[in-house]
């Protein structure tokens, strides 16, 4: 049985019970934030911020985005503590091997490091898009890191960089997909 277009017996192991799978089409662009919230990749409030901000930039059918996270499960603190994700990544993997984005927004300082397999510091690199990293054996995707929605909530100066950020996304992606018409 498929789930949100993943085959779960494809994945390394079974989905465990409350992990949340992706969810979408992937039309050439994944977003991948940190953990779920709850039965959603992110909570209401996060979703909105984000799902605005995308319309905004030109996003007319947002089923037309992947959208995951690193870790599955919204309980699974031994992934979170210290930052602990290796046990999340194979899942990550499959998902791009299967969605093949060639933009990947990731919400998030450790999101773009597992994305791009390094230590970059997301305020310094954050709006530049970077290779993904080796591990995934998709070199055409390029991610973008910007701010996790929740973030950018506790912290409102940090909505101009937010907006900047996926407006960059958007417009990259949007231009693919006329560019495929």
């Amino acid at each position: 049985m498929s789930v949100a277009g993943i085959d779960p017996d494809l994945l390394p192991q079974g989905l465990p019970d409350g992990w949340v799978a992706g969810t979408g089409k992937s039309l050439g662009a994944m977003v991948v934030g940190l953990r779920p919230s709850g039965e959603m990749h992110l909570g209401p409030t996060e979703w909105r911020l984000l799902s605005d901000e995308l319309m905004l930039a030109g996003v007319d059918d947002l089923g037309d985005l992947y959208v995951t996270n690193l870790v599955k499960s919204q309980t699974d603190t031994a992934l979170l503590r210290e930052g602990h994700f290796e046990a999340a990544v194979p899942y990550l993997v499959e998902e791009v091997q299967r969605t093949v984005p060639k933009y990947v927004l990731a919400l998030g300082q450790d999101v773009f490091q597992i994305l791009t397999g390094t230590s970059l510091e997301l305020p310094l690199y954050r709006g530049i898009w970077q290779r993904l990293a080796d591990v995934f054996d998709w070199d055409v995707a390029l991610v973008l890191g910007t701010f996790d929605p929740a973030y950018v909530l506790e912290n409102p100066g940090k909505i101009g960089p937010f907006r900047r950020d996926v407006q960059e996304f958007a417009t990259a992606w949007q231009a693919r997909i006329e560019g495929l018409r």
